[in-house]
């Protein structure tokens, strides 16, 4: 009897082998996986949620820039031929600001620009405003055509310090009713924001060419001039009266005409060389008449030529050029003649 149960046993041992031969150690669960609780997190990475899409962000239809120059010099003269002994200083200060907007087929351009040359001479013995001016300009654009389309401009021009005539030897002023004055150094000519001159114009502007590194801007259309100097003072100097100064009476007119801009601009050599070049016309069909006063439209037009040059010798600091010149017939007919060169500390700060 025992031999047979051995027997059985024996054959139900045989046929077991190879079942527990297909159960290999990778398919067995461990001790810690069946503890696991169900409300545990799954590590696998292949459940892991992927990260949602970044919104994409829409560039601002607002673009700024703000420079600030200025440029601080001193001199001393001592038994030079022809100066004055002592000390002399002046200080130049300038703002260039821009809030630009465009969306779709519109665009506002503004645009703000101050200079301020003020001097301390040895015959002054104070700082003095030598010569001084702000403009602001707003100018709206519709692309009807992606180079092309209508516009419409608002500005002023005017300065904001006292204006003041500076001789260094002392000289004699003739007034506009032909009196003179004491041998002076200086005198004042003009209040604070006078003369003061307010834009208006609509018309139609072409843009040639306007790239990242070139701009070409042509406006022609019909312009609008008021101009406010009552019971202000200009020179019109005659040279060959050496001690005498002639002063003459500044008058308020308005005008009205034919109004022509173009503007270049341009940048260079990687951004370190900047120019631009820019010419104003008016030419007066409607006009205030004075009495006495018998010149042409043409001879009354008004013009500004703008040009400079500047080079970027490093992050704050620049060599430049810059010309003004402005002619006004009907305020005084001269041309006045700004010229600004020399090192300046730039700051751009936008």
């Amino acid at each position: 009897m025992s031999i047979s149960r051995a027997i059985v046993a024996a054959a139900a041992l045989l046929c077991a082998r190879p079942a527990l031969a297909q159960e290999k150690p990778e398919y067995l669960l461990k001790k810690e996986q069946t503890n696991k609780r169900p409300d545990e997190p799954c590590n696998c990475a292949s459940v892991t949620a992927p990260a949602p899409p970044a919104e994409p962000v829409e560039p601002s239809p607002w673009t700024f820039r703000f420079r600030l120059g200025s440029v601080f010099q001193i001199s001393q003269n001592r038994s030079v031929v022809g100066r004055l002994d002592g000390t002399s200083r002046s200080f130049q200060a300038d703002v260039h600001g821009e809030a630009n907007w465009a969306c779709g087929k519109h665009e506002v351009r503004n645009r703000l620009d101050t200079n301020t040359v003020i001097v301390k001479t040895q015959n002054t013995g104070r700082w003095v405003p030598a010569s001084d001016f702000i403009e602001l300009e707003s100018i709206y654009q519709y692309h009807a055509h992606p180079k092309l389309g209508p516009f419409a401009r608002a500005g002023l021009r005017t300065s904001v310090f006292l204006g003041r005539d500076l001789r260094t030897n002392a000289v004699q002023y003739e007034l506009p009713d032909m009196s003179l004055t004491t041998p002076r150094t200086e005198y004042r000519l003009t209040d604070r924001f006078l003369p003061l001159t307010l834009i208006q114009s609509a018309g139609v502007f072409y843009n040639p060419i306007r790239a990242k590194r070139y701009d070409v801007d042509v406006r022609v259309g019909f312009g609008v001039r008021e101009t406010f100097a009552q019971d202000q003072l200009g020179v019109v100097d005659d040279p060959e009266t050496k001690d005498i100064v002639e002063l003459v009476a500044l008058r308020s007119y308005v005008e009205a005409g034919l109004e022509t801009v173009a503007m270049f601009r341009a940048e260079l050599w990687n951004e370190r060389i900047s120019t631009y070049a820019g010419v104003e016309t008016l030419i007066p069909l409607v006009r205030t008449s004075q009495p006495g006063d018998t010149r042409n439209a043409l001879e009354l037009t008004s013009k500004i030529v703008r040009f400079g040059v500047a080079y970027r010798i490093g992050k704050s600091a620049t060599v430049l050029y810059e010309l003004r010149l402005v002619h006004q017939p009907q305020l005084i007919d001269v041309v006045q003649i700004q010229n600004n060169a020399g090192f300046k500390a730039t700051f751009n700060l936008l």
